[in-house]
């Protein structure tokens, strides 16, 4: 009798087959995760600087002693206001200006710095009560919208 030990090339090629769509299975998923990760963490990125540009545009409002005017959709241009400052007892004349998707703030005709940028669209509403909501929507590079939104009560109107 002829006792030979060893795989078929069949068995072989089984084994080859199904080793690669395991393989396959596994690239998927990690792929998967590693996408999940990275929308993740640009979420949390957005997040962080929409939370900042909330901040900083909150603290204009409350100071602003010309934001008394109606509805202001930022879509693309400028919105000058006025300011007061305690520490230094003047006013001061800022301008939010929409540079494509940039908001950008400037002081008395000075250069503009960059708020905040991913803008898809820019609102400051004067409500009936009084108070002001001010709401920016972000894009993301993955084709989301995430809207960031806050209501003030102005100090100086």
């Amino acid at each position: 009798m002829n006792k030979e030990q060893g795989f078929t090339l069949i068995e072989v090629i089984v084994v080859l087959v199904l080793f690669g769509i395991m393989v396959a299975l596994a690239g998927l998923g990690l792929t998967t995760g590693v996408r999940g990760y990275l929308m993740a963490a640009e979420n949390a990125e957005m997040t962080q600087k929409a939370q900042l540009a909330m901040n900083r545009l909150s603290r204009e409002v409350r100071q602003c002693t010309t934001c008394d005017s109606g509805t202001v959709l930022l879509t693309s241009g400028s919105y000058e206001y006025s300011i007061f400052t305690e520490e230094e007892d003047e006013v001061i004349e800022r301008e939010l200006l929409l540079d494509g998707t940039t908001l950008k703030i400037s002081s008395s005709g000075g250069t503009p710095r960059i708020l905040i940028d991913q803008i898809n669209n820019f609102a400051l509403i004067r409500e009936s009560d009084g108070m002001i909501t001010i709401t920016l929507e972000l894009a993301h590079s993955f084709g989301a919208i995430q809207v960031f939104e806050t209501r003030i009560l102005p100090r100086n109107i």
